[in-house]
């Protein structure tokens, strides 16, 4: 799988970490693991990161899989935000996003960093701790001690 999940606040936020090439498959199994999660959550609202920092890319048409992710329409979806794209795709992504919250309950965004994903998140509930996840840095730049 190149999507692995865990919950980066428990009952809360969910972090989505996507590395290399992500399919359709990919999405079914997210789907397998986040509605449950969400329906055993005592919170009001369940959010998703989704770090792409390690993506290469994706295999899949997004308006095409949105009927797959179901979670997305659970009467629990919070935020649903994309970090790490490059900033031409985070773009499009935005664009997207317009389509993505009126087909779903999500309230989506893409954004830069997991700072501002956590802000973007807090604007929605602010029954969410301000716990930043780790990001991951891309492959493609050099790691820094």
């Amino acid at each position: 799988m190149a999507i692995e999940f865990s919950w980066h606040i428990p009952n809360q936020v969910i972090l989505a970490r996507i590395s290399g090439i992500t399919d359709g498959d990919d999405l079914r199994k997210g789907q397998d693991t986040v509605e449950p999660w969400m329906n055993a959550s005592s919170a009001k609202l369940v959010h998703v990161i989704f770090d792409c920092t390690q993506m290469k890319r994706i295999a899949f048409s997004v308006s095409q899989e949105l009927s797959t992710l179901k979670y997305l329409r659970h009467e629990k979806m919070g935020g649903f935000v994309v970090v790490g794209l490059p900033s031409t795709q985070r773009a499009i992504a935005n664009l997207m996003g317009g389509m993505i919250n009126r087909m779903t309950r999500a309230k989506f965004s893409s954004v830069r960093d997991m700072e501002t994903a956590m802000l973007t998140i807090r604007k929605l509930d602010p029954s969410v701790p301000n716990i930043i996840p780790t990001q991951a840095k891309p492959a493609t730049e050099p790691r820094k001690p």
